[in-house]
Order: structure tokens, then C-alpha cells, then sequence
């Protein structure tokens, strides 16, 4: 007898039904963590952001709204460019770029004039800044004065808090990510109770309940998964948006 005759015939074996692609799970599921914690981002930042602003009367809450969809856009960016086939030093430079790209159209959503921001405005810039600075140190809030720039300085810093966090929280990494996230939150938690120091909003045992669920969906959404998590992602994100 031949040893060919001897080897074992290979059998095809047909495919196993409900087998489970695990490389599209896990990508599903890295995808639904970062629609939470978005969610999440939406909820706290508006919320911090839209107290800030009341600080102004004739507050320019739909120049703020622009703002913090252009801010959680970009977040969403950087968090996907963990995903990015670059080097290193290529992929770090693309994030700061998106950082820098988030900074610019934010503060021209609030009204900052886009020739400030090229390199002959820089002076124009820095002077109304600091002229705005010094007249927000005297100014009784909410602000009702005669100085725009008074009003730009306080519409600004919502645009600098919100990119700085979206660039601690999401910037890709496990390194940063602890780190990064509790940063953020407590910048945007200091947003708000700098607000709330500086002006009587009214019912504040309501609004401290409302940040502690936001503070707890910060904390804890990201881990929810099914059908729950998109009812709560929702109503994070309308609770910051319209409180």
C-alpha cells in the first residue's frame, strides 16, 4: 500500500452558523463607548458653557450652540485618529492641527473677526483681549456695559475651556486617558461654579442636582451598553443642552 493511499484525506468542513466576528464586536463596541462619552461631553460642557455666557445679558447662545458642536465634532476627531495609519510624530502634529483648527473656527463662532486671527490682527487681538480683561476685573455681573470687548473676553473662555478639555479628554491613549478625563471634568465643573459664584441663577439645589448627574454620567455612561445607554445618552446631552 502506498503511503499516499496511507495520508488522511483533507475533509471541507462547511461553515459553523453563528459564528461571532469578534473584530466587528469589539469595533462596535469601541464605537458605542465613543458615542457615550460624547454624549456625555455635550451634556456637561453646555451645561458649564450656558451658565457661563449668562453671565452677559443678551447672552449669544446660538453662537455658543455652533461652538459646542464644533467642539465635540472635533473631539470625536481626535479620538478617531487613534485609527490614523501615520507615524508618531505625523499623527501628533495632525492632532494639533485639529486642535488648532478646533480653536480657530470656536472662537470665530463666538464672534471673534477672522482677521484677528491672522498674523498682522495678533496685535489688535492681544490688545482687545487685555482691554477686555481689565474691564471684566471692575464690571458688575451680568454684564450690561458699553465694552465689546468685555463681552468677547467672557464669550471666549468657553471656547479655550471647551478645546482644552476635548483635547485632555479625547486625545488617544491609554497614558492620558485617566488623567486627561478627570482634568476635563473638573475644568468644566470650575466653569460652571465660577458662573454660579458670580451670579444668582436661581434654584441652585436643582442645578447642583443636575451637575451631579451630569458629573455621574460623565463618570459612568461610557459603560453602559444596549438600548439604556442611548435613552440616557440622550437625555444627558438634552439635559446640559437646555438647562
Amino acid at each position: 500500500m502506498s503511503a499516499t493511499a496511507l495520508r488522511p484525506r483533507k475533509v471541507d468542513r462547511p461553515p459553523i452558523r453563528g459564528t461571532i466576528d469578534h473584530s466587528a464586536a469589539v469595533t462596535e463596541d469601541a464605537g458605542l463607548t465613543l458615542a457615550l462619552r460624547l454624549a456625555a461631553f455635550v451634556g456637561l460642557y453646555a451645561f458649564a458653557a450656558g451658565h457661563w455666557i449668562a453671565m452677559l445679558t443678551d447672552p449669544p447662545a446660538a453662537r455658543l450652540w455652533v461652538t459646542v458642536l464644533i467642539v465635540t465634532l472635533g473631539a470625536g476627531v481626535l479620538a478617531l485618529s487613534g485609527h490614523w495609519r501615520l507615524g508618531p510624530a505625523a499623527a501628533a502634529f495632525a492632532r494639533f492641527g485639529v486642535i488648532a483648527a478646533m480653536l480657530i473656527a470656536s472662537a470665530v463662532a463666538m464672534g471673534i473677526e477672522p482677521r484677528l486671527l491672522l498674523p498682522g490682527g495678533w496685535g489688535d487681538l492681544a490688545a482687545g483681549i487685555d482691554r477686555g480683561i481689565n474691564g471684566s476685573v471692575i464690571a458688575l455681573w451680568p454684564y450690561d456695559g458699553p465694552d465689546p470687548w468685555v463681552r468677547q473676553v467672557v464669550a471666549l473662555l468657553p471656547v479655550i475651556v471647551g478645546v482644552a478639555c476635548a483635547a485632555m479628554a479625547f486625545w488617544p491613549g491609554e497614558w492620558l486617558a485617566r488623567p486627561g478625563r478627570v482634568g476635563a471634568l473638573v475644568a468644566l465643573v470650575a466653569l460652571y461654579t465660577a458662573a454660579a459664584a458670580e451670579r444668582d441663577f436661581g434654584s441652585q439645589g436643582a442645578r447642583g442636582l443636575l451637575l451631579l448627574a451630569l458629573i455621574a454620567a460623565w463618570l459612568w455612561l461610557p459603560r453602559m451598553r444596549g438600548r439604556e445607554a442611548a435613552v440616557a445618552a440622550s437625555i444627558v446631552a438634552a439635559a446640559g443642552v437646555l438647562a
